[in-house]
């Protein structure tokens, strides 16, 4: 059975951080035209930003998807700060993936996968010590970095074509990260809009020079 796609992204900059919502813009336009793509197969993206990135308001996007009568992949992106034991920081709270894994098991009332793109420092250590869940048949991930590793910002010049469905004010210079920017424009380049070829980009030449350059290692795993 074919899976359907909800994404949800949620960026918490706690004041220090000047890319997230680009972050989030970016992988929303991705994400949006893909939906227009594949109606049938992908929901339009959630955007919870700042205060309203907090686990109440995923559990309402939760309990909504059981009305789809399809098999489903939540797609859970993230962008902003996180420590280097694993936790990514909501607005009022530390979240693990044990924590987040639970509260998705808990609300879920039917079988599913989850596939988390998280774009932080330390990222790989999001995903330690996962266990198994019954109604969690499969875990993706995908990392900006490796355990002891930072996640970088740049600066870099406006490019219309990432923000062609949800927009931002044209300007001559955004700030966003390293990770989601060529996350985003890898897989515009080699027309990759599936899911399960997202991880192509990790041996792509040009990831690989960007890893050099910036000293940022991308990271994947099929958990089970």
């Amino acid at each position: 059975m074919d899976f359907y796609i909800i994404p949800i992204l949620l960026g918490n900059n706690m004041d220090s951080l000047f890319g997230i919502k680009n972050d989030l813009l970016i992988i929303y336009n991705l994400f949006y035209k893909f939906h227009l793509l594949y109606t049938n197969k992908w929901h339009k993206p959630f955007m919870l930003i700042n205060k309203h990135t907090s686990l109440n308001n995923i559990k309402n996007i939760i309990i909504n998807s059981k009305n789809f009568q399809s098999k489903i992949i939540f797609i859970i992106y993230f962008s902003g700060h996180s420590s280097s034991k694993g936790y990514l920081k909501f607005y009022n709270e530390n979240i693990s993936s044990s924590i987040l894994l639970d509260y998705f098991n808990k609300h879920l009332t039917y079988s599913s996968q989850i596939y988390f793109i998280i774009d932080s420092c330390y990222s790989k250590n999001f995903i330690e010590n996962i266990n198994k869940y019954k109604n969690i048949e499969k875990i993706y991930f995908m990392g900006s970095s490796m355990e002891n590793e930072h996640s970088k910002e740049i600066e870099t010049d406006y490019d219309d074509t990432l923000f062609k469905y949800k927009l931002i004010k044209p300007c001559k210079k955004i700030v966003v990260s390293i990770f989601s920017l060529y996350f985003v424009k890898l897989l515009m380049i080699r027309n990759i809009n599936n899911y399960q070829d997202f991880k192509n980009i990790i041996n792509d030449k040009l990831w690989k020079m960007i890893s050099i350059k910036y000293k940022q290692t991308i990271y994947y795993e099929e958990i089970y």
